[in-house]
Parts: C-alpha cells; structure tokens; sequence
C-alpha cells in the first residue's frame, strides 16, 4: 500500500503544474503629427501579435488618447478613445496611433477597430473590421 502513494507523488513531480494560458496585450502609443490630412487604419499580423495604425483628428491639440483591447475567442476589440484632458494648441490637429497587440499564437484572429471622440455626445466610430492572420 505504500508503494501507491510515492508512486502518484513521483507521477504528480514529473507531470508539472498546468499552465495559464497567456491572455493578449497591449501596448499603446499616440501622437500628434502634421501634415498627413488622414491615414486609413491598418493591421498587420505578425509572428506573435498584430500592428494597428491610423489617424484620429481631433478639435484640438488638448486631446489625449488612451487604447483598450477586449479579447473573447479569437475576437478582438480595440477601442480608441479621446479625451479632452491637457493644455495644448487650439487649432485641429491629426493624432497617429499605434496599438501593438501581442501574445497572440498562431491563427487567424477577427479584428475590429472603434474610435471615440469624446466631446460633446461622444459617438463611437467603427474604423475597421477584419480578419487577420498570425504566422
């Protein structure tokens, strides 16, 4: 009967502990550029993740955006929101983007794209939709 215990314990070691699988990430960048009236928004997959870049023209250099990603099943959201939130130029100005989503194994993702003005009665702005694939 004690042959049965050190045998599962000696099992249990060698197997290891189940790992979490990873959840997706994402690392956001934005900035105020000039000269570029507007860029469609684009992604690309790649090894390990997809790139997402655009242009959200904004009423003012005083806008801040911030990205959020939602993930569900191969579905993934990006929202893109912009907040009217730091001292900065009073002329309209194009705000580049890039959203870098990573921790994505290998597979075909459904990517969707939203934009949020936030000014006055904010509206949300669906820019892209599409399947990507990650090598």
């Amino acid at each position: 009967m004690r042959a049965l215990p050190a045998a599962l314990v000696l099992f249990g070691a060698s197997c290891g502990s189940p790992t979490e699988p990873t959840r997706p990430t994402l690392q956001f960048t934005g900035l105020i550029v000039f000269g570029i009236p507007t860029l469609e928004t684009t992604a690309l997959g790649l090894e390990g993740g997809i790139d997402v870049t655009g242009v959200l023209p904004t009423p003012s250099a005083t806008y801040t955006l911030f990205g959020k990603l939602e993930f569900e099943n191969g579905r993934l959201v990006l929202n893109i929101d912009a907040y009217d939130n730091r001292p900065g130029a009073p002329f309209p100005v194009q705000n580049y983007y890039v959203g870098r989503i990573r921790h994505l194994p290998a597979g075909e993702y459904d990517l969707q794209v939203f934009e949020t003005l936030h000014v006055g009665a904010a509206q949300k702005s669906p820019v892209l939709h599409q399947t990507v694939q990650v090598p």
